[in-house]
């Protein structure tokens, strides 16, 4: 049995893909664990977890390193519990998920606190001084300097020659980066400065030496310009997104970009942050299952409720405006921790839901597996986020209420890291044969309905300005004639009194595909401008996107986030027929020639 696990530990990033990849890991594992016993059980997750890394591979390697965390999590090998921790945490900020890095540093801080021993006296400092790496690169750089602060003081407690920047590259490093930042803070916005300066109140001297340091040096050259064209390239969140009356947490994931806004005080930013936690490590699993994702802007306003009842839990989901908003509701009221971890999980789904185009049964079919693969664990660990992260007293809440936060902030738009980037892979129910066939209908149908219109709107300059503009957008040709017969298909109902969507709709089903004849009345051009054709093409996509099961809410003209997911997932703007060129020769003489090629001619 171990030279198997130890051949498929080694090809496992060849294997992830194929689909008994998790059966037989898991098979691998149990049988390790009766065996051996669950230490060597985790040692395999560990491996496997490195070589995914390794791989390029980091939401396998999360996987892995999970299972890992877990397994090592008893008095005996906690210390590698928490070496895990700590490295799953840098996975999340490597994928930009910085709330996610934070949690699990701040959890691994709080094990080693608890758990006091030799081994684990150096984790405490580490972790939390990672935590305000994460906090500060996520661009909250008032709580960034209260964590810095307080991790500098475990340093002076646990660790020998605390502060020598020569033996912990980690500490000068950070150090580094907040006289940067100081140096920022100081050339863009000085009154933000004593902010900074109140947060390292435990660390007073530090910060005077940080601040004098950076005053001998020549200022920082960096414009506002400057700083919010490298922020979104450098920074995970928009920076002082800690600072004002409302908290900004704003990332990216799956293609969608998701922007939080809760009140600033310390019970409802640590309640909203939890769920901000556990969503990005929601996403980060969910990930690995390729759900099928409409790119968007979805804005969700926390709202958290002191001293009410859990039930007051909800989540409110307005589909009806171009970008989904989404109210959560959550109290502050100690309920058991596996009711509150139900609350979010539900949340977590809800709004995933928000941007999946494809039916409910399909998220619904994945929770199943997504729980069986360790969800829960993954999502919470231990004691709750609202202890392990409450580190920053009320007065430093305060504080960041009552400041303002820099006008910058609002240009910040974040960059997702490749592995969340929007996915590419070819989407559920998607059938190449099916999707040709179709497209040769619409040519043929085309050919049929616009045999004496196409040829007099290609013979106009403007007509043929108009269909060339959008082959330069990227529509292709059937595209194109769809949107071409649907408009005049709109023509030929308005012209006959037909109401669209009223009465017997067998009339109009026949108007749309009638073909044109030299008696047919005559189309005007006008039903062919540019903003019709573009409400045609939307519709277009919506109803091709129908045929593959998928749905949006609302999307006006010139979103594209449809035609954006078929082209990603569903190939098209790939798929086509051997057809005559539009404006090369589907015209002749003034003549419409056949568009497709006869069986002779293939």
């Amino acid at each position: 049995m171990t030279s198997v696990a130890r051949v498929f530990n080694i090809m496992a990033p060849v294997l992830a893909d194929h689909s008994a990849y998790r059966k037989v890991r898991d098979g691998l594992d149990a049988a390790t664990a009766d065996v051996e016993g669950e230490a060597a059980k985790a040692e395999k997750c560990r491996d496997r977890g490195t070589a995914f890394v390794r791989a390029d591979k980091p939401l396998l390697a999360l996987a892995e390193l999970h299972n890992a965390k877990v397994s090592w999590f008893n008095g005996d090998t906690l210390y590698s519990s928490v070496l895990t921790m700590r490295f799953i945490a840098k996975l999340y900020s490597e994928l930009k998920l910085s709330y996610a890095a934070k949690m699990y540093a701040c959890a691994a801080a709080t094990i080693a606190a608890m758990h006091k021993g030799d081994d684990l006296n150096d984790q405490l400092p580490k972790a939390l001084l990672e935590a305000a790496g994460y906090v500060q690169r996520a661009g909250s750089w008032v709580d960034g300097a209260g964590l810095s602060s307080i991790a500098l003081l475990a340093r002076a407690v646990h660790l020998p020659e605390p502060f020598n920047l020569d033996k912990y590259p980690e500490l000068d490093g950070h150090h580094a980066n907040s006289m940067l930042e100081l140096s920022i803070i100081q050339k863009l916005w000085p009154e933000l400065e004593p902010l900074i300066a109140a947060s390292y109140s435990r660390t007073p001297d530090w910060f005077s030496e940080m601040a004098e340091t950076v005053a001998l040096v020549a200022q920082n050259p960096m414009s506002e310009n400057g700083f919010a064209a490298t922020a979104s390239e450098q920074l995970t969140g928009p920076a002082f997104g800690d600072v004002g009356t409302e908290r900004l947490v704003d990332f990216t994931a799956l293609g969608v970009r998701w922007i939080f806004t809760f009140t600033n005080d310390r019970s409802t930013v640590l309640t909203s942050e939890s769920l901000v936690a556990a969503f990005q490590v929601f996403l980060a699993d969910i990930a690995t299952f390729d759900p099928v994702v409409l790119s968007s802007t979805v804005h969700v306003t926390v709202d958290v409720r002191k001293e009410v009842d859990p039930a007051v839990d909800t989540v409110t989901v307005d589909h009806h405006v171009p970008e989904p908003t989404v109210l959560i509701i959550l109290s502050t009221v100690e309920a058991d921790h596996e009711a509150r971890q139900q609350v979010l999980v539900s949340a977590c789904f809800e709004l995933l839901d928000a941007v999946v185009a494809r039916p409910p049964s399909e998220i619904n079919a994945l929770m199943d597996p997504i729980f069986e693969a360790g969800l829960m664990h993954k999502m919470f660990i231990g004691r709750p986020y609202e202890e392990v992260a409450d580190l920053l007293d009320d007065a430093h809440y305060a504080r960041c209420s009552a400041a303002h936060r820099p006008e910058v902030a609002a240009r910040f738009h974040p960059i997702a890291s490749p592995p969340l980037a929007a996915s590419t892979t070819t989407g559920t129910s998607y059938d190449r044969d099916r999707s040709l066939e179709l497209i040769r209908e619409r040519y043929e149908v085309a050919g049929e309905v616009l045999r004496y219109t196409l040829p007099r709107l290609l013979a106009e300059p403007t007509g043929r300005a108009t269909v060339g503009a959008l082959r330069d957008d990227g529509w292709l040709d059937w595209q194109i004639l769809v949107a071409l017969v649907n408009a005049v298909w709109h023509w030929r109902m308005l012209n006959a009194g037909i109401v669209p969507g009223v009465g017997d709709p067998t009339r109009a089903i026949q108007l749309a595909r009638e073909p044109e004849t030299i008696t047919s009345p005559e189309v005007p051009l006008e039903v062919f401008s540019d903003t019709k054709l573009h409400q045609h093409l939307l519709i277009q996509t919506h109803s091709v996107a129908a045929r593959w099961e998928l749905t949006a809410g609302t999307e006006g003209i010139g979103e594209g986030k449809m035609r954006d997911l078929l082209t990603r997932r569903y190939h098209y703007a790939e798929d086509d027929v051997p057809h005559l060129d539009l404006l090369v020769d589907a015209v002749v003489d003034g003549v419409l020639q056949p568009l497709l090629p006869t069986p002779g001619d293939r």
